[in-house]
């Protein structure tokens, strides 16, 4: 699964053999940021961090390395004017993203993980949430209400029915549309 982050911050500044080589070097960062997050314990089954925090910080700084002039960039491999303030601005602009997303991660994560409401619980996670909620049985329960673990839940007494009956009448007509009867 290659990761398209590295690329997208610099599509649009850069020529096309130099975004083969910011996929393939945003490619690394994706390993080392997957095993990063391995080593470290981190549960993260999409390797979001990976893709977005690793590959992409890497794809926003190689705005400030290889962006070509022709196109819209500005980097230090072009040798334009000002490139050393354009990786500058690329590297804050990264920085900041890094802090803006990490701070509002955590005034959200941290008091879930307080509260113990950031995980599920012991006997959904041996079961496997696949299992527990996303398999075809509590997926597809056609609106039945179903428990945590995938078993259905006793219906409520129903109310009884009142049936009700409805005549209806239909009117052919056997006029054509020049007024004459067929």
């Amino acid at each position: 699964k290659p990761p398209t982050p590295p690329i997208t911050a610099a599509c649009g500044s850069v020529e096309p053999g130099e975004a083969f080589v910011i996929g393939g070097v945003g490619g690394l960062f994706y390993l080392a940021g997957s095993a990063l997050a391995r080593a470290i314990k981190v549960d993260d089954p999409i390797e979001a961090f990976a893709v977005h925090g690793c590959a992409g910080f890497w794809g926003v700084l190689a705005v400030g390395l290889f962006g070509s002039e022709e196109v819209g960039g500005n980097g230090i491999f072009h040798g334009g004017e000002n490139s050393g303030a354009q990786l500058g601005v690329q590297l804050l602009g990264a920085l900041m993203i890094t802090l803006w997303s990490g701070g509002f991660a955590a005034l959200f994560f941290v008091p879930l993980k307080a509260a113990g409401l950031l995980r599920v619980s012991e006997e959904m996670q041996t079961m496997g949430l696949d299992e527990a909620k996303h398999s075809p049985r509590s997926a597809y329960s056609m609106g039945e209400p179903m428990t945590s673990t995938g078993k259905p839940v006793a219906p409520p007494r129903e109310a009884p029915v009142k049936e009700v009956a409805v005549e209806v009448a239909v009117v052919v007509s056997t006029e054509a549309d020049d007024g004459h009867e067929s």
